[in-house]
């Protein structure tokens, strides 16, 4: 293999991990970059591409096509797997109709979220802003929100989406077609932390979809852009927005900020002191010692991931490459 076919048989791979067979389209869209422990992969200087060092979607095809050949990938449909998993293409186009209905669910309790004061950016993570999800997959939201009341801003969108019989609790096992509002970050911290960066993330928020607050999501994308392309490469070009968003109507845009003009206020700087002290008590209630995943609780982050398995799929993802470890 050279190196592009690498990178590109990387990606099938990544792709291979959650039964997900890739276009062409898809591959070229986020190729995971070489790394130098790669046993098959000789990189030269100034070879970590992104941007307008990555390679051309007719170099892609070719590298496929290559690949093809060696029989180290199977296609069909114009979706490409490794060899042998034939069958997840079919699979693959239920996902695809199965996503349509899920997005529907998702436009409509967005609506309400994207009214909650305080509230910047709304962006679908996760399985479905990849068109992968399953029937018992939940929505998985990441969100934006303004300093200093990032605690009363959460509370109020999982006030909301219990409401709307949406919110997923913490003891569901699977929670199909409810809302998982488990990332927060404020406004002024964009960059996600060093400790989470990774191929998993890098793939995660460079597939965001924004649902509201398109200006800061593009902020949000060029805060880390720097870190995601050392994961992986693509072609840059404007970002857009998305078919699944839809602004706020001038009214309600009005109304939203008068009211959190008034939340402003000195006088209600009581109202966040006493979300975040009824939250971190509920949190210690529900949240065991020495759990493997990680669950992030300050003044610009909220993050619950208790039970994640990130790290496992990563280790496998090197172990089967005989690479080092990715976390």
């Amino acid at each position: 293999m050279n190196d592009l076919e690498h990178a590109v048989y990387q990606s099938v791979r990544y792709g291979n991990l959650f039964d997900q067979p890739l276009t062409a389209t898809q591959i070229w869209g986020a190729l995971i970059v070489p790394t130098p422990e790669s046993p098959r992969v000789r990189l030269h200087a100034g070879q970590r591409w992104g941007g307008q060092r990555a390679p051309h979607l007719s170099a892609v095809r070719a590298a496929l096509a290559s690949l093809i050949d060696q029989e180290v990938l199977g296609t069909k449909h114009g979706y490409y797997f490794l060899g042998g998993n034939e069958e997840l293409v079919a699979k693959r186009q239920k996902k695809f109709w199965l996503a349509q209905d899920k997005w529907k669910v998702t436009q409509r309790v967005a609506a309400w979220l994207k009214l909650v004061p305080f509230v910047r950016m709304i962006a679908m993570s996760g399985s479905l802003s990849v068109g992968n999800t399953g029937p018992h997959s939940d929505l998985d939201l990441f969100v934006v929100v303004q300093r200093g009341r990032i605690w009363l801003a959460r509370l109020l969108m999982l006030l909301t989406t219990q409401l709307l019989g949406r919110r997923r609790k913490h003891w569901n096992d699977e929670a199909p077609d409810k809302v998982c509002l488990n990332h927060y970050v404020t406004s002024d911290a964009l960059t996600i932390s060093s400790e989470i960066r990774n191929v998993y993330t890098a793939m995660l928020y460079h597939h965001l979809i924004p649902l509201y607050g398109f200006a800061t999501y593009v902020q949000f994308q060029q805060a880390n852009a720097n870190w995601v392309k050392g994961q992986l490469m693509y072609v840059e070009a404007p970002f857009l927005p998305s078919i699944h968003s839809t602004p706020v109507g001038r009214l309600r845009r009005q109304a939203k900020r008068g009211l959190e003009q008034l939340l402003s206020e000195p006088m209600f700087e009581w109202l966040e002191r006493a979300a975040e002290t009824v939250q971190r008590a509920a949190i210690r209630k529900h949240t065991k010692q020495n759990q493997p995943g990680r669950v992030a609780l300050s003044a610009t982050e909220l993050a619950f991931h208790p039970h994640t398995k990130v790290p496992a799929l990563l280790n496998r993802f090197a172990q089967e490459e005989g690479q080092r470890q990715l976390v």
